[in-house]
């Protein structure tokens, strides 16, 4: 897994599944955080302070923002890691409750659905 992405929204899921993939990260000739800014709000500083940790291991990283548009943020994660040619997207599962889930669906679902290219979910 030579390009790494990572789904980051900031949530304890998003950190749980970066520290999960810790062994690709640290083997990654570059790693990308996907932030989807205009589905809930976020802020950038997370996103940066992670691209600065990584940094300092050593590990080339870089924060994209993208917008959703109105499309599920799934399937704008992976399009988006698809366009950066990533090897493998990480991302955290099922980050919220089961009852948002199930009336608006989820990233989670929307990666399931339809997988276009390896994905590591950690929850």
């Amino acid at each position: 897994m030579d390009h790494v992405a990572i789904a980051w929204d900031g949530s304890r899921a998003a950190a749980r599944a970066a520290h999960d993939a810790s062994f690709f990260l640290e083997r990654a000739s570059k790693v990308c955080l996907l932030s989807v800014i205009d589905e809930k709000p976020i802020k950038y500083e997370t996103g940066d302070y992670l691209v600065e940790n990584l940094l300092k291991s050593g590990v080339v990283a870089e924060a994209t923002r993208v917008r959703a548009g109105g499309e599920p943020v799934g399937e704008v994660l992976q399009a988006k890691a698809f366009e950066l040619r990533a090897d493998l997207l990480v991302m955290g599962g099922f980050g919220h409750s089961r009852l948002r889930e199930f009336v608006l669906g989820g990233a989670t679902q929307a990666v399931l659905t339809n997988i276009s290219l390896p994905i590591l979910l950690s929850h």
